[in-house]
């Protein structure tokens, strides 16, 4: 594997496996197995420890510029314990997959991070401001969807499913020109999610649509952003403009685990899904959230008339299920892992 590399490894257990030979790691199941010593690290050992040295207590400084600073206290920084290691994947057949081997002083930084989903795009218009009404019988309002963002996660391009109906940035959707058969606005709007369920709307099945008395919301597929547009300058009362819901990327989320396993399996002989179906075991669940790990690695220190071979940045990261005790993962990084957001080691402190 030279080169650049960026994987994701997933683990079906909630903690790190540990005491098993390389090729006997169970399927799904994550190790970080040290080649010196040939074995995986057990279940009471560092591979992250502080307690090397202490913190270190900085008095007050007077800089060049005549102000005082506050005495503060700068952590250590923490220190990988194996010389060398690899991260493994065990497998349902044939040999575990793993990163290459990594030296600890090509390790640039490690980071970890909890799980949080991601959160939907969505719209809604509320035509009921009061109690009065707002739509009259034979009035026109239309409605219009502005692209804003698409997805370009890896299962959109392998399998566009009905999210290939979006295509561009600023693609505009028209949804629908209705004209209002009731004045009262749950009435009207819920005529209105009828057409929508007879296929009158023109989303395609793309978007999801639902009501509650008088508003209409419209959801995005995961990855999508959007803006709707409601014209109401044929209604006698304009209701306030729709209210819209940006798209939130998340960390962990199932389908982005999954996405980054699909794409790692490239390293390991599975390059085209598109033309040559292929179905190796995958281990990420899109209904789970799952905590991270993520090494990041270059190869700087070795020298080359290859910069970008040598000094481009690889990355692993490592899932785990979100939630469950994890006492051998908070063992070997010296972090309660989901507990947070935060750089566990950083080459040069920082």
């Amino acid at each position: 594997m030279a080169g650049i590399n960026k994987m994701m490894f997933v683990s079906t257990a909630q903690d790190l496996e540990t005491g098993s030979t390389y090729n006997a790691i169970p399927s799904g199941q994550l190790g970080i197995f040290n080649p010196d010593s040939g074995a995986y690290l057990s279940a009471n050992e560092s591979f992250l420890r502080t307690d090397f040295v202490s913190d270190v207590s900085v008095a007050d400084a007077d800089n060049a510029d005549g102000d005082i600073n506050a005495a503060f206290t700068q952590a250590q920084a923490s220190v990988i314990v194996p010389a060398r290691f690899q991260i493994v994947q065990g497998r349902d057949s044939g040999n575990p997959w793993s990163s290459p081997i990594i030296n600890a002083e090509d390790v640039k930084s490690i980071f970890a991070a909890a799980d949080v989903a991601n959160v939907a795009a969505s719209s809604v218009w509320d035509a009921t401001p009061g109690t009065d009404a707002v739509i009259a019988v034979g009035e026109v309002y239309n409605i219009k969807v502005v692209i804003k963002g698409i997805d370009t996660s890896y299962s959109s391009f392998w399998n566009p499913a009905a999210s290939e109906r979006i295509q561009y940035v600023g693609q505009v959707i028209n949804v629908i020109e209705r004209t209002a058969t009731s004045a009262t606005e749950d009435t009207e709007i819920a005529a209105l999610v009828a057409e929508a369920q007879l296929g009158k709307l023109h989303l395609d099945g793309v978007f999801v649509v639902t009501t509650a008395g008088g508003q209409i919301t419209l959801t995005a597929p995961m990855g999508v952003d959007f803006d709707m547009i409601v014209d109401q300058s044929g209604l006698t009362t304009a209701a306030a403009g729709p209210t819209n819901t940006r798209f939130v990327k998340g960390n962990g989320d199932g389908r982005d685990i999954l996405d980054g396993e699909k794409k790692t399996q490239g390293l390991f002989g599975y390059q085209n899904r598109l033309y040559l179906p292929q179905t190796p075991t995958v281990y990420a669940n899109t209904a789970l959230n799952y905590d991270t790990v993520t090494i990041s690695w270059d190869l700087a220190s070795r020298g080359s008339a290859s910069p970008t071979l040598f000094t481009g940045v690889n990355k692993l990261t490592m899932a785990v299920p979100a939630g469950g005790t994890r006492t051998n993962w908070d063992n070997a990084l010296g972090h309660t892992l989901g507990g947070s957001n935060v750089k566990i080691y950083g080459k040069y402190n920082g």
